[in-house]
């Protein structure tokens, strides 16, 4: 059978499957959604304005993320995680993580990118919302699993990231927006120096500290902003813009209106 090329060349970049999804996990993120919500099939689709159909496909991609849970003929949910789940979390993390920081392709630009990711995290340590924090917590370790350019290593990553979703909403796993930031500071300095193994140390001892479990860190270590290199490369700075997004069908959503 030959290809349709007109059809391609007139498809959408983003779908509204596509689209919903990313609106569900950013209401997730803003903690609009807590661990244990329902989400039907039916109360998305009106919440948000879209087909049942849609809906339907929406929620089994964010089921097959990991963002959400389902069991047969049940509704999707944010899951609550058990104490066993947050320690193979934490497992997960570590094994994942400490691989990618190990791989070749973390130099040069890469680490650019990394350190620009730092730098606006501690400006904004000590005014921004906390969930603005984590989010820029979190997309500093999915940016620097996904620069280790190793498809293995992204793919698994996906579920990781969906847990520490769930473990943040349920109050484990946050830090202070200044640790975070020496602490990236240290990783990517053993970096930028070739040393592979102190980098995933230093990754180990971050994971481990912000996992709340200081009883497997050895020792503690004094915070020392000048472990954190705050000039931002000037090809990754960006303009000054204010950005509000909507989360009215989120909130209808979460209070089932």
């Amino acid at each position: 059978m030959s290809l349709d090329l007109h059809a391609v060349a007139s498809l959408s970049p983003v779908s509204v499957v596509d689209s919903l999804c990313q609106a569900i996990r950013d209401a997730v993120l803003a903690g609009h959604l807590a661990p244990g919500t329902a989400l039907g099939e039916g109360a998305v689709a009106q919440a948000y304005g879209v087909s049942r159909l849609s809906a339907r496909e929406a929620l089994g991609l964010l089921v097959a993320s990991g963002l959400l849970v389902r069991e047969r003929n049940r509704s999707a949910v944010l899951p609550v995680l058990s104490a066993d789940d947050r320690a193979g979390l934490l497992d997960a993390r570590l094994a994942v993580e400490s691989a990618a920081v190990r791989s070749r392709h973390l130099d040069g630009a890469v680490l650019d990118r990394l350190q620009a990711s730092t730098a606006r995290l501690r400006a904004m340590a000590d005014h921004a919302d906390e969930r603005m924090v984590w989010r820029a917590e979190l997309a500093f370790h999915r940016d620097l699993v996904a620069a280790s350019a190793n498809p293995w290593l992204i793919r698994a990553y996906g579920p990781i990231e969906a847990g520490m979703v769930a473990a943040q909403l349920e109050g484990s796993g946050h830090d202070s927006g200044l640790r975070l930031a020496v602490q990236h500071g240290r990783i990517l300095r053993a970096l930028r120096e070739g040393d592979r193994d102190l980098a995933a140390r230093e990754l180990a001892e971050h994971l481990v500290a912000a996992d709340g479990r200081p009883e497997r860190v050895e020792g503690d270590r004094l915070l020392d902003e000048q472990d954190i290199d705050t000039s931002v490369p000037a090809a990754h700075q960006a303009s000054p813009q204010a950005a509000r997004q909507s989360m009215d069908a989120a909130l209808r959503l979460s209070s089932g209106s």
